[in-house]
């Protein structure tokens, strides 16, 4: 090809250039149209996720958010380790253009925003840039989704060993826990309890951390303290002997106490 031919084609093209206008960087809070792809498309996001954040100031950030399919959230903190109760917030949340992560609230001053990319049965929080935080404890800064498992609610389950030892009660006494609608329950020898709990993917569990009950006078109460305080020490379950013994262990991995089906459950 001449010369004047190389010029003609590319004036060509930079004319062709010229009449097409770039487009604007998009809005990080722009809900974009579903691709069919996305996350928000695909998984079965809308639930209650839960999880221990780490805390410069305290033990953990007992962390739970609830997303619903009405764009509405609630967001629950719990700072461990301190004499306070939970604080909640409620709001309304966007969805990234990609449809990928969810961004809670209003935007801060400084452009940051609450932000979680949406995984299967997880959200990963992100950092003020919207980056995945990595690290040494990238793990903790995820929320587990909580599920149903009809292998551990709904039925009563008798303590049999706690830390260790072999439990033996006398008469009609009992150490039990039931899990049933959320709500954790059961006796802890002389007094009954309750509080919240979460069944979440990859059978993990939170029980409490508080939990309210009777305050009768016990005989055994060393063995209720313990007992007790195991509850919210438990991160992970397992369950063995055909689904009649139920195995609850602590962050490290340790069992910490063993239960068994009771005999009265129907």
């Amino acid at each position: 090809m001449s010369m004047s031919r190389w010029s003609i084609a590319a004036s060509a093209v930079l004319m062709l250039a010229g009449c097409v206008e770039s487009e604007p960087p998009g809005d990080p809070l722009t809900l974009a149209p579903p691709d069919g792809h996305s996350s928000r498309e695909a998984l079965d996001w809308p639930g209650r996720y839960r999880g221990l954040v780490p805390c410069a100031d305290c033990e953990a950030i007992d962390t739970a958010i609830t997303l619903r399919e009405d764009g509405t959230y609630e967001r629950a903190l719990q700072y461990l380790g301190r004499e306070n109760a939970p604080s909640v917030e409620r709001g309304t949340f966007a969805w990234s253009p990609a449809g990928d992560r969810v961004i809670l609230g209003e935007v801060a001053d400084d452009g940051g925003a609450l932000q979680y990319q949406v995984g299967e049965h997880v959200l990963f929080q992100l950092d003020r840039a919207g980056e995945r935080i990595t690290g040494a404890l990238a793990e903790r800064y995820q929320l587990a989704k909580a599920v149903a498992d009809p292998r551990i609610e709904g039925v009563e389950w008798r303590l049999v060993q706690l830390e260790g030892a072999v439990i033996a009660v006398e008469g009609t006494r009992t150490v039990d826990l039931t899990l049933t609608d959320s709500r954790a329950s059961g006796s802890a020898y002389c007094n009954r309890f309750t509080g919240p709990y979460d069944v979440l993917a990859g059978e993990r569990l939170r029980l409490g951390p508080n939990f309210a009950g009777t305050r009768m006078g016990c005989a055994n109460a060393a063995l209720e303290a313990r007992y007790l305080q195991m509850l919210p020490a438990v991160r992970t379950y397992r369950v063995e002997s055909r689904g009649f013994q139920l195995q609850l262990s602590d962050e490290a991995g340790v069992v910490r106490a063993v239960f068994e089906l009771s005999n009265s459950t129907s």
